[in-house]
């Protein structure tokens, strides 16, 4: 089912539902396979509720649909036309929902284990990032997860100089020390961070997983015995 509701960034919107052709035509790749199988290692399970920003015509989400026959996700994009593409391909799958929106407005009574924004952070305007990450935080599960995909800023960067016909109509670099200082004010802490390349030998992605800070007042110490056989397994020569 797909929910709409006004977007103030028409221009955008506009410029994504043209660009929704070129995603049909492009299809499933390496790149959101790898991006799933990161959100499996970030703790997606069947089961999860899931939250997608900016999902396109639905690629990432039909592998996350897959992977969560019994759970439940919402797929959220400001393109009209590619939220209708994406109802229109997955309306097999009952557990998927769709929604039109472009995240300012967005209130559900929902918390969900894994917020997962693939490639699109890059495409919100860094004014916009600070009240997106503080409406992820208050949407998340307490022990949920938040998994970035996010081109290499420097990468971007050249991009914009050498080959700007590749971009798309809002293609920002995102520098991660900016990027980690907005989500740590929204009150989410850097879990991990990996950096890797498809097609190129550089970093071209940096792949992000972001936990919900906690309190440290019921911080438990490991037992004795889990820190000796700890300590014994570093001594082992692999």
């Amino acid at each position: 089912m797909a929910i709409t509701r006004n977007s103030n960034n028409g221009l955008i919107s506009d410029w994504y539902d043209g660009f929704s052709a070129h995603q049909v035509k492009l299809g499933i790749n390496i790149r959101h396979r790898t991006i799933l199988r990161n959100a499996r290692n970030a703790g997606l399970r069947d089961g999860s509720r899931v939250l997608e920003i900016g999902c396109g015509i639905g690629t990432v989400t039909s592998l996350l649909a897959k992977a969560v026959p019994n759970g439940r996700i919402l797929a959220v994009d400001i393109s009209p036309k590619s939220i209708e593409i994406a109802s229109q391909n997955l309306r097999k799958y009952g557990q998927v929902e769709f929604l039109v929106s472009d995240m300012r407005d967005f209130e559900v009574t929902h918390r969900y284990d894994l917020v997962v924004l693939p490639d699109v952070i890059e495409h919100i305007p860094l004014v916009d990032h600070a009240r997106l990450f503080a409406t992820i935080a208050r949407h998340m599960a307490p022990d949920g997860r938040v998994l970035i995909n996010v081109p290499n800023a420097e990468l971007l960067e050249y991009l914009h100089v050498h080959d700007p016909s590749v971009l798309q109509v809002l293609d920002q670099p995102v520098h991660l020390d900016r990027l980690i200082t907005t989500t740590y004010a929204a009150g989410l802490v850097l879990e991990s961070l990996t950096s890797y390349g498809l097609q190129f030998a550089h970093v071209e992605y940096h792949s992000i997983v972001l936990r919900p800070a906690f309190s440290l007042d019921g911080l438990v110490r490991k037992g004795k015995w889990s820190l000796r056989w700890a300590e014994l397994r570093s001594r082992l020569p692999w």
